[in-house]
């Protein structure tokens, strides 16, 4: 689906050894992901397979250097944090989100 050369420079954008690889699929359901801290993975990375405008909320948030941040994810951006950076997801209102996750 992503290819083989995405998959090598997701691998070179991770940087060290990744144990699992998850597939999400949300649709609309309204509920939101708490602000959290990823305690079973030192490192994950998220690879967008759609375009933020396909989906209404579902937005990520960091919660960082008292600030949110919400940054831009046009399909194939690819976002990095450990387990250090406090994040949560808004509501899914409409439409679906795909993302795959390297943990």
């Amino acid at each position: 689906m992503v290819g083989e050369q995405l998959v090598n420079k997701i691998k070179n954008i991770f940087e060290t050894k990744y144990n699992k690889i998850i597939l999400r699929r949300c649709s609309a359901h309204e509920k939101m992901m708490d602000f959290h801290l990823d305690t079973f993975s030192y490192k994950t990375l998220q690879l967008t397979l759609n375009d933020d405008q396909e989906y209404v909320g579902g937005r990520l948030v960091y919660a960082t250097q008292g600030k949110l941040i919400v940054p831009e994810r046009r399909k194939g951006t690819v976002t990095v944090h450990n387990n250090r950076i406090v994040h949560g997801v808004t509501q899914l209102k409409s439409g679906v989100r795909y993302g795959l996750f390297f943990l």
